[in-house]
């Protein structure tokens, strides 16, 4: 085996001049992620809204179902990704946390400065909460927004009965997704099998299209599609997750997933050692049928008797065989560990450390009672009666898992400005009655595909959205004028957004980005160390682990890319280091996917070798310096050529991620230490 390593310049990911920079910049700014149409979560909300509006209209109540709407709309906007239970059960803490909301509008009876103190404490407390999980994030940011159109809205009292109209729109919503889980049972799951299945079609394809051409290199379209599976591979690992924790016993369908799981890593494995273009190019073809059956729940089709055979070829058979059912696909799960006696004091030592946020959350959630107490504030000066849209922007800004604070605010004043404008034309142009309900449920049908594109394009869905609401619930023909209110709310929350939650604190950039690649080479080398054990399971594990950490990294720097300077630069002169990384953990994943038993020697090898991968102070002693082949004096020079292929390969990436640190805007990471 030979491994041929390319190593990306450091100047590709920077620009050659200012012009070339902002240019850049700009392109970041506007990227678009790729967001498939989700029919089921689309058509759900569209009927739910259809549903409750068209009720209001023929009963005179249209004000009430306005309020239903609202609720389906959020459980829609806030419904994850996973089972049918999963999604019922997040849905329902989320809508429960976000109708806390609307008894904020009692605060109104006190004086302005109590409101102005008591929403900077909740806004703190919210943060706070949110970083427990991502379904408490989505059920605070919701409670911040129905609070401020509460305190913003007197005439939406009482505070019981904007709630109650709240969960009943949810629950509503929740009949809709239960009358599509009895109709399409395991729909999800086989979505995320046929997704993973995609994606190792993909890399075998690319792999196959290289192969053709004589590349051996590393390209960018192999880390693409690379990067694909491990997403991919992640989303069923949380689905199979998701699903085992419901249940105290055994879980057939978890365990199902499990064997799936394990098959798929094994064919991952030997795509990435396999060289034989034809070999890939069937492995392709077969991955890509059976991820069109299992879609339709429906057994693939047979592979012909030439195609059935060589080690990808048999593992890519396994994988549709365990997808669609043709095996006894039965995992023995471990068993669940032993509950011992736990007096009162333990319990709550483990549950208060649970809860205790860390540092930078403590400095996320005072950024955002700050911002937040600024936002209600500016009621004192305000001149227009909208005035809780300056709250409303800033809580949408603030939420701390969308993005960049400064991305969020750019995106949201553009999408809000352009919002605004189809908002306003719309008015002009519909009458009231059924053409601005038919545009609510257009607009409802929307939000699932514009959330996933881009935050201007979820601003430019809900802006027009907002703007129609008010104008069904609020007498009068003068609404149209509100798109101008919207226009200048969003930009003054944005403002204080920027100014006091983004420009004021010290950047931190750097420490988190040494962090985070720190925890990726551990990962790493963890992954390294399991490849020594005969246990596939753990060395699968690992291998998800130590990708997954590369992932998230490098999803970090693209988004750190649409920060202004110097927050940019400093992202683009982490991905040549990142690309290195991720050539180790190819390697690590080449190396384990071969049969030959590994000697006492080159075990001993492949320890030191994966020191000096974590990248951990010790590493850099001499007595831990990895040997390369033939060059150790305490090694003997291994007859094993593919352990020789192994410690010179990872022994250049590690010589080059040392130089660039030491020659580029990088810092050095001084050890694990960094958390």
């Amino acid at each position: 085996m030979t491994l041929i390593t390319h190593h990306d310049s450091p100047q590709t990911a920077r620009t050659d001049s200012p012009a070339n920079s902002s240019i850049a910049w700009l392109r970041e700014l506007a990227r678009l992620k790729p967001a498939p149409w989700t029919w089921g979560q689309t058509l759900r909300g569209a009927f739910s809204v259809g549903l409750v509006l068209t009720f209001g209209s023929l009963t005179n109540s249209l004000t009430e179902s306005i309020f239903l709407a609202i609720g389906i709309i959020c459980a829609c906007a806030g419904e994850p990704v996973g089972s049918y239970k999963a999604k019922a059960r997040r849905i329902v803490v989320t809508l429960l946390i976000a109708s806390i909301g609307a008894f904020a509008g009692h605060l109104d009876a006190f004086p302005w400065v109590v409101v102005v103190g008591a929403m900077t404490a909740l806004g703190f407390l919210a943060t706070i909460v949110s970083s427990y999980g991502a379904v408490y994030s989505i059920g605070t940011m919701q409670a911040m927004v129905i609070a401020a159109v509460s305190i913003g809205l007197p005439e939406v009292r009482p505070d019981w009965h904007l709630s109650a109209m709240f969960l009943t729109g949810g629950a509503l919503y929740l009949t809709a997704l239960g009358v599509e889980a009895a109709l399409l049972r395991r729909y999800p799951e086989r979505h995320a099998v046929s997704d993973l299945m995609t994606a190792l079609a993909g890399l075998a394809a690319t792999r196959a299209a290289k192969a053709h051409l004589g590349i051996t290199l590393e390209t960018t379209e192999i880390a693409t599609a690379r990067a694909q599976v491990t997403e991919r591979m992640s989303a069923l690992y949380a689905f199979m997750l998701d699903i085992r924790s419901h249940f105290v016993g055994r879980s057939y369908q978890a365990n199902a997933l499990a064997f799936i799981l394990q098959r798929a890593d094994a064919v991952f494995a030997i795509i990435m050692s396999e060289t034989d273009a034809a070999v890939l190019d069937a492995a392709a073809k077969r991955l890509t049928d059976g991820a069109a059956a299992e879609l339709k729940g429906a057994a693939a089709p047979a592979a012909s008797g030439a195609a059935n055979v060589g080690n990808l070829l048999q593992a890519v058979e396994n994988l549709i065989a365990a997808s669609t059912g043709s095996v006894d696909a039965t995992v023995q799960p471990s068993a669940p560990p032993v509950k011992g006696h736990r007096d009162a004091s333990g319990w709550f030592s483990i549950t208060f450390g649970r809860l205790t946020p860390g540092r930078d959350t403590v400095v996320s959630a005072a950024r955002t009672g700050l911002c937040m107490g600024l936002a209600y504030a500016i009621h004192w000066v305000y001149p227009l009666d909208h005035w809780y849209w300056v709250p409303l922007t800033v809580t949408l800004v603030m939420k701390p898992d969308l993005g960049p604070i400064f991305v969020r605010a750019v995106l949201r004043s553009i999408g809000t400005i352009l919002g605004a404008g189809i908002g306003a034309v719309g008015l002009l142009i519909l009458p009231k009655g059924p053409a601005l309900l038919i545009a609510i449920i257009l607009l409802t049908g929307l939000l699932p595909w514009a959330q996933r594109r881009s935050y201007a394009v979820l601003a430019l869905v809900v802006t027009p959205l907002i703007l129609i609401l008010e104008d069904v619930v609020i007498a009068g023909s003068n609404t149209v004028y509100f798109g101008w209110e919207r226009i200048v709310a969003t930009i003054a929350g944005s403002a204080i957004v920027l100014v006091f939650g983004y420009f004021v604190w010290p950047r931190e950039q750097a420490s988190q980005l040494n962090g985070t690649f720190q925890a990726a080479r551990l990962a790493t080398a963890d992954y390294l160390k399991s490849t020594l054990s005969a246990d596939t399971n753990a060395v699968s594990t690992q291998r998800r682990l130590a990708y997954a950490q590369l992932s998230d990294m490098r999803r970090r720097l693209q988004m750190s890319l649409a920060e202004p300077p110097p927050a940019c630069y400093e992202a683009a002169a982490w991905f040549p280091l990142v690309a290195s990384a991720e050539r180790v953990c190819d390697m690590v994943t080449t190396f384990s996917a071969s049969t030959e038993p590994v000697t006492t020697a080159d075990a001993q090898a492949i320890s030191q070798l994966a020191t000096r991968v974590a990248g951990t102070p010790s590493a850099a002693s001499p007595g831990n310096a990895a040997p390369t082949a033939g060059s150790s004096p305490d090694v003997k020079p291994t007859p094993d050529q593919d352990v020789a292929t192994l410690i010179d390969g990872i022994g250049n990436e590690l010589a080059y991620i040392t130089r660039l640190q030491k020659t580029e805007s990088v810092p050095i990471i001084p050890g694990p230490a960094l958390h």
